[in-house]
């Protein structure tokens, strides 16, 4: 924890498994100093805020098993120091932003059981970081033209 300008900035949110309900606050891109948003296993509804793209120090982000919902925001790829973002077995849809390529340390993406679809953006086929790769899908079609994989194709939610 540290404190700047009379306000409490936090480190670490660790706060999973405690049946915390209700919605993520876009407040929490005022915490400039946040570096891991844990609170997986609750029963959090609501959007993914788009405000953790305002986060430079943030660096996981663990918000899966929980009843989120709409589309995994752009900004995201805003974070330079974004190692892991899971946000498996919610109720995601939409694309994947290309922005998420932009996260430069990200190595762990788990989108896995949601409603995500479209193609894999080509900047995290292309990453020299991302080791961990994981959706649910029932229809993955790799197309291979002659000089390599152009993309991939997503679509259903899970198995």
């Amino acid at each position: 924890m540290v404190v700047g300008q009379g306000w409490l900035l936090y480190t670490f949110v660790q706060l999973s498994w405690k049946g915390l309900g209700g919605r993520i606050s876009e407040k929490i891109g005022q915490q400039q100093a946040l570096r891991r948003l844990s609170l997986h296993d609750n029963e959090l509804v609501g959007a993914v805020p788009t405000s953790l793209g305002f986060l430079r120090n943030l660096r996981g982000v663990y918000l899966f098993n929980n009843r989120l919902s709409g589309s995994i925001p752009a900004a995201i790829g805003n974070c330079p120091l974004l190692q892991t973002f899971g946000l498996s077995n919610n109720q995601l849809n939409g694309v994947i932003p290309p922005s998420l390529g932009d996260s430069a340390k990200l190595y762990r993406l788990n989108l896995s059981f949601n409603g995500v679809s479209g193609l894999i953006p080509l900047s995290l086929s292309q990453s020299s970081s991302l080791t961990f790769l994981l959706f649910s899908i029932i229809i993955c079609l790799v197309l291979f033209p002659i000089l390599g994989a152009v993309g991939m194709i997503l679509t259903s939610s899970s198995f």
